[in-house]
């Protein structure tokens, strides 16, 4: 790389991880200590690992000379102009270097680099040590929503605000659920608009009369605007007074030019056509005002028309669209004032939940980190980081955030200031997907636009050959996407010609080159059918498909099924389960816990222990329960017969124990549940139930044993929960942003016809005065609403922004395939949705691949239309290939087990006598047997907080088999304590006017290492103004006793007690030792 910046254009199948993989080594090779300088950063875990494990295998297979390291050495020999043997010995140093110093191995996602960054920095932002970073944003708005309609009060000005969206709801026949509407819209808090806003607006908003002035600034402008307009219309109908004239006088009368002033009078001013073109050639004409022969009834009509119609009409037409602007602008904002004041609202809720719960959003890093950096700042942030960076390489750039990125730039320009430096951007606007996620194609798109003396600094270079699908494949897509992005552009042109620039730039280098020695293979169907049959049609053309790629030797580990949308995934998957249950099918979304028979029993049954008067959950939970799990046939009968009495029909071991089970922690009460149901005997439930039991670990980590808030928490989302079957040998089914990265042999989108823009409550900044008072503002999304306002540009942006990322959805599915590719849409669709610009590309590419088939014509009306191109070949399934010999190549097998749970029939403790046999002692000695003696002993203080509880305490101990020596018997042991509670001191400790804790643990910080310390004294007693903790010891005294005491009795003082006694009580010679 000679310019310090290299910016790799990767398309799909271009070799992108192959490129950045040589440009790692190739920085080892020159210098095998240098992985310490260098920072790699990508966006998910999957594919940090992916990088991590090529460059290990690369440098093992390197070192080696291995043969499929070939293509790796001969362009690392051609760039270094290092001999092979030199390349052998640098990158077995390299690997050596990199294993035995893993944490220097800076390969990781973005988030991963900028939260060590915000840990070093926790002091200077005043974090708490132990401040728990959580990623559910989606959840912690649903949390804030909830709490801000709890806690509505009449007198509070909140509700106002929700009864003015419902009204407006009303107003607009949109849902009236405006709680529903809250939350969808409530998402923008997260927004990096949202956030880079968030202390001026809240500044704002928290101002009474800052707000009041604001308001009154609007309307008095609007006021004003309306005046002006209105004055005109005043102006036009005097001089028709003054003049004797009507309406009718004019040519077309209401229709013709006075139509505008009439249109005006009605404050029409985003009627359609308005003004009309009649209206506007009156601006330069008197024949478009005159009719034929009216100048014979009114001969002054003419001069007046040019002297004084005309004036006025320029008049006011100059000044109308800033007038209109304003008035419409103000509206706009005014009737999303109080939206606005909500959705502060709900982020309070989220910071008040956060605060509670101790807990920091990852996606507050950036922001926050941003705030604390200037340009200046490189010094500081390199100094947080803990190492010096020479070298930074950046992948998936196109998803990268403009805060991200202001963040990497100052690190970035930091590197390039260096004389050695190389650096690695690379990306590919035609992947970009996630804007939802705050990803900014256009920073890719224009990236020489973000550094001074580009040209020197820049060196762009396009990957182009696409080494993945086969030709047939390659040259359609080459010339569907050429067609569809013609089309788009085309839309684009009418609105914005600087929007379908950077369009036509984004797919400059759509079209691919193909391998030379690739042979003319590949297969391609699309399918459009009619729109009656479609949604019933789609899913067995679907399964026929699958089934005749299997029949010609398809794997199905080589299928993939792609979509969009979960749902409908979800959709495909129950349908091809039901009717191809020989198959597997493998995925890490389609797959939702709540269909699974054996959670759903689960919390059927967690509802019923909620609430057992709730009739309707027990009749679903014995429904659920005989059907799944009894096998029941006849269950309405059957219920019918027991309708009086139907938990007679739930297993006795649950609801002759309901009082009991309410007593259990959550986790426990799970699985007993899980045992008194069976629900080990489902077949196929395993990975539903231990994704189950993850969400429930998770949620008791963060809330405690809360059943009502679990189940709470279950409505909201825990329900949506995907289990992850990526390991099974099936057929994939994936969304497309999951998919990004893949590839599959054979392709198959179904429902290939989604809506393409989805109507919401969006953030738009307020570009101009006095609007910008407030920064940002929530507006629906909609054409009629936005055009014509000071918030027209921005609409423009979006609606091209929605182009740009439906045509790179299409875009990243269609491009993951390698041997064929099937699609299945809607003939004739909406323009609304997909099928529509894929059925108009469709009919331009026919001509231009004349080797493809056609059956059917697209201009009949709801018509079938089938495209093919290739043929459909299916490879023989290949022998296995020799074992490679690097051994980071070494396949993972994956192990089929079956989690069974079994039921706990007692509770048990092994007794002396069995651990001696297990343990094969022949004989004992005295010191064992004190040991023994003495654990049985500190057990039984454990188990009692007065001397009336001795006895129940070694019953017990007896029953469970730990008292089973002949040595250490009860009568023994019992004659033993009482003997020890001779001591009026003991006798003391054990009365009944303390408040005992008995083995509690305390809980504190290791301030070194922010570590939790937990210590547990024996015994502590509290009387309301004295506190005595007491440890029991078994053997001779040692000064590491008295230090653990000193170490409670500082600790309690920590947490507040004032009188605070330490002892130690040697219980065999019954001495007691005060720690002062």
């Amino acid at each position: 790389m000679n310019a310090p910046l290299t910016v790799y254009k990767a398309s799909a199948g271009s070799g992108k991880t192959f490129t950045l993989t040589i440009e790692y080594i190739k920085l080892l090779i020159k210098d095998p200590l240098s992985y310490k300088q260098i920072l790699a950063v990508t966006f998910t875990n999957k594919a940090t690992e992916e990088m991590k494990m090529r460059i290990l295998s690369q440098l093992y297979g390197l070192s080696r000379l291995l043969p499929d390291s070939n293509a790796y050495l001969e362009i690392i020999k051609k760039d270094t102009e290092l001999s092979e043997e030199q390349i052998r010995q640098r990158s077995s140093l390299a690997l050596g270097y990199l294993i035995h110093n893993y944490s220097y191995f800076q390969i990781q996602t973005i988030d991963t680099f900028f939260q060590g960054v915000l840990n070093n920095l926790a002091r200077e932002l005043d974090l708490t040590a132990k401040l728990r970073v959580t990623l559910n944003d989606e959840q912690l708005k649903e949390r804030a929503v909830d709490r801000l309609i709890e806690e509505l009060d009449p007198k509070n000005k909140v509700l106002k605000w929700v009864l003015d969206l419902l009204e407006e709801n009303q107003e607009e026949n949109k849902a009236w659920n405006v709680i529903s509407e809250l939350k969808s819209f409530g998402k923008n808090i997260f927004s990096d608009l949202y956030k880079q806003n968030e202390k001026q607006l809240s500044s704002f908003l928290e101002d009474e009369n800052k707000v009041k002035e604001f308001k009154n600034t609007l309307i008095k402008a609007k006021k004003e605007a309306i005046e002006k307009l209105d004055k005109s219309v005043t102006a036009f109908f005097d001089i028709l007074n003054e003049s004797g004239l009507d309406i009718s006088d004019f040519k077309n009368g209401a229709r013709g030019v006075p139509s505008y002033f009439l249109t005006l009078q009605k404050q029409e001013y985003t009627k359609t056509n308005f003004p009309t073109k009649t209206a506007l050639n009156g601006l330069t004409s008197s024949d478009a005002w005159i009719s034929k022969g009216g100048e014979e009834k009114k001969p002054y009509l003419r001069s007046l028309v040019e002297q004084r119609f005309m004036p006025l009409l320029n008049g006011v037409e100059s000044m109308r669209v800033p007038l209109t602007k304003t008035i419409l602008s103000v509206t706009l904002t005014l009737q999303h004032l109080n939206k606005l004041r909500l959705l502060s609202n709900i982020e309070k809720k989220v910071h008040e939940i956060n605060n509670e719960n101790n807990q920091f959003l990852l996606s507050d890093t950036q922001i926050l980190l941003n705030s604390m950096i200037e340009e200046s700042d490189s010094p500081f942030l390199f100094e947080k980081i803990g190492t010096r960076l020479e070298h930074i390489m950046i992948d998936e750039f196109q998803d990268t955030s403009t805060t991200q990125w202001k963040n990497f730039k100052i690190l970035l320009n930091e590197c390039l200031s260096h004389a050695e430096s190389s650096n690695l951007i690379v990306g590919d606007v035609k992947q970009s997907i996630y804007r939802w996620r705050n990803g900014d194609w256009k920073l890719l798109n224009n990236i020489d636009q973000e550094f001074n003396h580009s040209e020197e600094v820049l060196d762009i270079k396009n990957l182009t050959t696409n080494y993945r699908s086969s030709r047939n494949i390659i040259t359609f897509n080459n010339a569907f996407f050429y067609s569809l992005v013609k089309t788009e552009a085309g839309i684009l042109h009418e609105i914005s010609e600087k929007e379908e620039q950077q369009l036509q730039s984004a797919y400059d280098d759509v079209a691919q080159l193909v391998p030379k020695n690739k042979p003319n293979k590949g297969y391609v169907q699309i399918e459009f059918l009619k729109k009656e049959v479609y949604e019933e049609e789609t899913l067995p053309q679907t399964k026929a498909i699958i089934q005749d790629l299997l029949d010609k030797g398809a794997q199905p580990k080589d299928i993939a099924i792609i979509h969009r949308k979960n749902d409908k995934l979800q959709e495909i998957a129950n349908y091809l389960m039901n009717e191809m249950p020989h198959l597997h099918f493998v995925s890490s979304e389609a797959f939702k816990i709540h269909s699974s028979s054996a959670v759903n029993i689960i919390i059927k049954a967690l509802k019923f222990l909620v609430n057992n008067d709730d009739k309707l959950a027990l009749a679903e939970l014995v429904q659920t329960y005989q059907t799944e799990v009894l096998q029941t046939k006849d269950i309405d009968s059957l219920m019918v017969e027991n309708r009086d009495s139907l938990e007679n029909l739930l297993p006795k071991s649950f609801y002759i124990n309901i009082d009991e089970l309410r007593e259990l922690a959550l986790l426990n009460l799970i699985e007993t549940i899980f045992n008194a149901f069976s629900l080990d005997t489902l077949k196929e439930q395993t990975s539903y139930v231990c994704t189950f039991y993850d969400k429930v670990n998770e949620f008791i980590t963060d809330n405690g044993s809360n059943l009502p808030l679990f189940l709470n928490q279950w409505e909201d989302d825990l329900y949506n929960t995907t289990i992850s079957t990526e390991q099974l040998d099936g057929i994939t089914l994936i969304t497309i942003h999951r998919c990004k990265g893949l590839e599959y042999k054979h392709v198959i989108m179904p429902f290939c016809d989604w809506k393409l823009k989805q109507d919401a409550t969006m953030l738009f900044k307020t570009p101009e005065a006095p609007f910008s008072l407030i920064p940002i503002l929530p507006i629906y999304n909609s054409r009629s609403k936005m055009m014509n306002t000071i918030f027209e540009s921005q609409y423009i942006e979006e609606y091209s922004q929605t182009i740009v990322d439906n045509l790179n959805m299409l875009y990243v599915a269609f491009t993951r395939a390698c041997d064929s590719l099937f699609v299945i849409s809607c003939a004739n669709q909406s323009i609304l949705y997909r099928a529509s610009s894929i059925q108009a590309a469709m009919i331009n590419i026919k001509d231009q691949l004349p080797n493809c088939t056609i059956i059917d014509e697209l201009d009949k009306e709801d018509c079938y239309f089938k495209f093919e191109y290739g043929k459909l070949e299916v490879e023989a399934v290949q022998k296995e290939d020799e074992k490679s010999m690097n051994i980071f190549k070494t396949p993972i097998i994956p192990h089929q087990i079956d989690i069974k749970n079994y039921a706990e029939k007692a509770s048990f403790l092994q007794s002396n006598k069995s651990n001696e046999y297990l343990k094969g002692e022949e004989t004992k000695s005295k010191q064992q047997q004190y040991i023994e003696l003495g654990q049985v002993l500190h057990k039984i203080f454990s188990q009692i907080k007065k001397k009336e509880d001795i006895a129940a305490a070694i019953e017990k101990l007896d029953y469970e088999g730990v008292i089973d020596n002949k040595k250490i018997n009860k009568e023994n042991l019992q004659n033993l304590i009482y003997k020890r509670f001779e001591n009026p001191i003991v006798e003391e400790w054990f009365s009944d006017k303390w408040t005992v804790f008995n083995e509690c643990a305390i809980l504190s910080v290791d301030p070194t290492t922010n570590s939790v310390i937990k210590r547990r004294p024996d015994r502590v007693i509290y009387d309301g103004d004295q506190m005595i903790v007491i440890d029991f010891k078994f053997g001779s005294p040692k000064d590491i006793y008295i230090q653990q005491i000193e170490n409670y009795m500082t600790l309690l003082k920590e947490m507040g007690y004032k009188k605070i006694k330490g002892y130690l009580w040697f219980v065999y010679s019954n001495n007691i030792k005060e720690v002062k």
